[in-house]
């Protein structure tokens, strides 16, 4: 009778936990949207979060990963801005700071979108401004909450690509066949991160795309993947970062055959989240 009072207080436990991470996916659900609509510039996303569960018969996943793609208007020229960030934490610690940075990039969208605010900026003054803004939210936390990204602008007529990458895996370029690292240095500290002096350290990535030209984002789970065992037992942690370029080129650009390649041979251990931009021309 103890072990089934026992039992039955636990799956009530879980019940409520399993709530709790409902609710909170719900939450995050509209945030990571792919709204774009472009004869230009496709937008595609992947997302696989690590905590898996069930609530009242319906499967679902929580993570801190999250894409979001809109088209926005900046002097009376349209583009495309897209995002991909990783929070901080795993589970529900990581889901409150995707809500956090999908909710304030929802903001800043939606004042793009209704006012004046921002349209007469140029594509790289608007993703500097944003971006501060975005730090200045996650500031607010004290450490307690950061989050990686990059975060990109493309203007659809000329496929000049700006973005900035707050210590996020590096942008990687599919073109003819080749996939190669966009940049090979990280721009801006995690959004959130105390600032060490007062004059942070500003570097906005630039790339002419072409037609044809392919643009993968992704967080830390296409590279953090065990990769068997060392010799005494302990796992062998991935420490190819130049393993994703070999996933896209083997994939051929596709979404999920290139996840079916980071997992080939290897255990996931973190969320991951692809963000596919193809540049049409």
């Amino acid at each position: 009778e103890t072990l089934t009072k026992t039992l039955d207080e636990i799956n009530g436990l879980k019940f409520q936990q399993d709530g709790d991470y409902y609710l909170t996916s719900l939450l995050i659900e509209p945030l990571g949207r792919n709204s774009v609509i472009s004869d230009r510039v496709k937008v595609e996303f992947f997302l696989k979060q690590k905590k898996e569960f069930q609530f009242k018969g319906e499967f679902n996943t929580l993570g801190g990963d999250i894409n979001i793609a809109h088209n926005i208007k900046l002097m009376n020229k349209s583009y495309v801005v897209f995002l991909n960030g990783d929070a901080m934490g795993k589970s529900t610690q990581g889901a409150g700071g995707a809500i956090v940075l999908g909710t304030a990039f929802e903001v800043i969208m939606e004042r793009v979108r209704s006012f004046k605010w921002g349209k007469n900026l140029m594509p790289d003054e608007w993703i500097y401004n944003t971006y501060h803004e975005l730090n200045q939210t996650f500031l607010t936390f004290e450490g307690l909450m950061m989050v990686s990204m990059v975060l990109g602008i493309i203007e659809e007529e000329t496929g000049n690509m700006y973005f900035i990458n707050a210590e996020h895996p590096m942008p990687v370029l599919y073109r003819n066949g080749k996939a190669s690292f966009i940049s090979e240095e990280q721009n801006y500290n995690k959004l959130g991160f105390p600032p060490i002096d007062t004059k942070p350290r500003v570097s906005i990535g630039n790339v002419k795309l072409v037609s044809g030209d392919i643009v993968f984002l992704g967080s830390d789970g296409r590279d953090d993947v065990v990769m068997g065992t060392h010799p005494n037992g302990q796992p062998r942690v991935n420490e190819d970062l130049e393993r994703f370029l070999t996933c896209v080129e083997n994939g051929n650009g596709n979404l999920q055959e290139i996840f079916q390649f980071i997992k080939k041979d290897a255990t996931l251990l973190d969320d991951i989240s692809l963000l596919k931009v193809s540049y049409l021309g």
